[in-house]
């Protein structure tokens, strides 16, 4: 089990499938032309700092929802299924996709399937029906949320410390607020230029909640630190 980063193989603790085995590539064409929704990444120039950790809104396969990021012209460098498999869509090192924003050129995206959240009269997915669900206060609002399976908690911390192992300049933390806890807030633009490490879509953007809160909250169970912003 391993991952490719840099053209190296990675050992990682969790099942990893890549585009060579599963066909679904962001790799740059044979003239090494990027794809749709991503570009070629230079990291002597721009450092990788940063993981951006989302879900996707849906219960979907790993096709499903490559194909759909692909139609949109965006990208990810993994996805997480139920069972704890990570699938590889390109080398972070070779290529950056279209997932975050201003922070693309120095971060890596990571996909978490899951459904997220209901409102009102959207109906939850026959495929999601198992999962539990918390209450989760994100900008100062609770939010009834959807949780990860334990499989994929536990894949998710695997990708982060081979990947860390291989990339060190990503910092293995979290961002906290003054109080000290995690932060369940959008980071300011001056936060965010600074910050280096472990973040969700919702500390990019005030229209996201991803992935929500119970993820951070595993991952500080099993060490990662929580460092102010």
């Amino acid at each position: 089990m391993a991952l490719i980063i840099g053209g190296k193989e990675i050992p990682c603790a969790a099942k990893v499938v890549d585009w060579r085995e599963h066909g679904m590539s962001d790799m740059p064409d044979s003239k090494n032309r990027p794809s749709k929704g991503t570009r070629l990444r230079n990291v002597a120039k721009t450092p990788i700092d940063l993981f951006v950790v989302h879900w996707t809104g849906g219960e979907g396969s790993a096709k499903g929802m490559f194909n759909v990021l692909n139609t949109r012209e965006l990208g990810i460098e993994f996805y997480l299924d139920d069972d704890g498999t990570i699938y590889q869509f390109c080398d972070p090192v070779v290529v950056d996709t279209f997932d975050a924003g201003s922070v693309n050129p120095r971060s890596i995206g990571i996909e978490i399937k899951n459904y997220g959240f209901r409102s009102g009269s959207q109906v939850v997915p026959s495929a999601g029906k198992n999962r539990q669900t918390y209450e989760g206060v994100i900008r100062g609002r609770k939010v009834k949320m959807a949780k990860f399976y334990d499989k994929q908690h536990i894949a998710l911390k695997a990708l982060i410390d081979a990947i860390c192992a291989a990339i060190p300049t990503i910092p293995k933390v979290i961002p906290a607020g003054a109080d000290g806890k995690l932060l369940q807030a959008t980071m300011t633009p001056a936060q965010l230029k600074a910050y280096k490490g472990i973040i969700g879509h919702f500390h990019i953007s005030t229209k996201k909640t991803d992935p929500g809160i119970d993820v951070f909250d595993y991952l500080i169970k099993q060490g990662i630190v929580l460092q102010k912003t």
